[in-house]
C-alpha cells in the first residue's frame, strides 16, 4: 500500500475542515499538529497526526441544539 506521509496545507484544509487562518491560529497555541518542512519552499502535515488530532476532538452536544 502505498499511503501518504504528509498532507499539503490544501489537503490538510480539506482534512479537518478549518481554513488556513484557523490552523494557523491553532498552531501557535499548541492545539493543532505542528507543520514539518518537507523542502526548502514547501511545508506538509503529517498524515497520522492529523488523524489522531481530529479522533482527538470531542464529540459535539446535540442536545443543546434549539
Amino acid at each position: 500500500t502505498d499511503q501518504k506521509l504528509f498532507y499539503s496545507t490544501e489537503q490538510t484544509c480539506a482534512a479537518t475542515g478549518l481554513c488556513r487562518t484557523s490552523i494557523w491560529r491553532l498552531e501557535q497555541r499548541g492545539d493543532f499538529p505542528r507543520r514539518r518542512q518537507i523542502s526548502k519552499n514547501r511545508v506538509g502535515w503529517l498524515v497520522r497526526e492529523i488523524k489522531e488530532w481530529a479522533e482527538s476532538r470531542p464529540e459535539a452536544d446535540t442536545s443543546a441544539e434549539e
